[in-house]
């Protein structure tokens, strides 16, 4: 109970969904040759920090990386690329709101 003169302050910390996903590829798409690297970057455009990138391939049902970062983008890296590497490469981020969003696919 409130005494006179006192005031309870009280907040509350307002989480957004991650949202507005884009995945892109560097280099573009048909321009990658065999031994290339290829860096696939998932962006956030909206969205409360931390977030958690979970990157997945088509061919495992385990995830590639996962990494937690304030960034609103993370990259992942294939060295080397060859026939291995070919499929479908895909990042979810998630932050404290639980509302995870997945990227579109991208095929090698």
């Amino acid at each position: 109970m409130e005494s006179s003169g006192e005031h309870l302050r009280r907040t509350a910390t307002i989480i957004e969904p991650v949202s507005r996903l884009v995945l892109t590829v560097t280099p573009n798409m048909g321009d990658v040759a065999k031994g290339e690297d290829l860096t696939l970057t998932c962006t956030v455009q909206l969205g409360t920090p931390p977030i958690t990138y979970t990157w997945y391939h088509t061919r495992s049902a385990l995830p590639l990386l996962s990494k937690t970062t304030n960034d609103m983008r993370l990259s992942h890296s294939v060295q080397g690329v060859s026939r291995e590497h070919g499929g479908g490469y895909f990042c979810v981020p998630n932050n404290p709101s639980n509302d995870s969003q997945r990227s579109a696919m991208v095929t090698v």
